[in-house]
């Protein structure tokens, strides 16, 4: 995808959409990771309520906030884990697990930086070094993010 269309896709995209939707949206855009969790509580299966920050939201933090803050309360949690949910995560020859940021026990005022600390993990040296690893095996370097937030149980 060029920087042009991943820039339109980002004006068209949501920046929070909740886990029970994320089962019919495109798994390039939310990871495969909430795109599964959405397809289990989509199927009945006891799935902690949450919502997905999407990548249109990274680089607007600040914009996305209050409805970021908003779909937290309406889940009536007082505690998230805040975690990644890659669109390249886990591939065939490569997986992303544990390269990028999870936060535990996030209060609803600290969830604005907990997602903002996950989305800036997918810079991470690390995270660099292992896709130059992992080249040709599907790991894009231009891979893109989602932030999966979830009810604490």
């Amino acid at each position: 995808m060029s920087a042009e269309d991943m820039d339109l896709a980002r004006t068209r995209t949501p920046r929070v959409v909740a886990l029970s939707e994320s089962a019919i949206l495109d798994p390039a855009l939310l990871g495969e990771k909430a795109a599964n969790l959405g397809r289990l509580a989509s199927a009945g299966f006891p799935v902690p309520p949450g919502f997905v920050v999407t990548p249109a939201a990274e680089g607007h933090l600040r914009d996305a906030s209050p409805q970021l803050l908003e779909s937290a309360a309406a889940l009536g949690a007082q505690r998230f884990a805040v975690r990644s949910s890659g669109t390249a995560e886990d591939l065939g020859d490569a997986s992303f697990a544990g390269q990028y940021e999870t936060f535990l026990n996030v209060r609803p005022e600290g969830l604005p930086e907990a997602v903002e600390r996950v989305f800036a993990s997918a810079s991470a040296s690390r995270v660099a070094a292992y896709k130059d690893r992992a080249e040709g095996t599907g790991a894009d370097k231009h891979s893109r993010m989602a932030v999966l937030v979830q009810a604490m149980v």
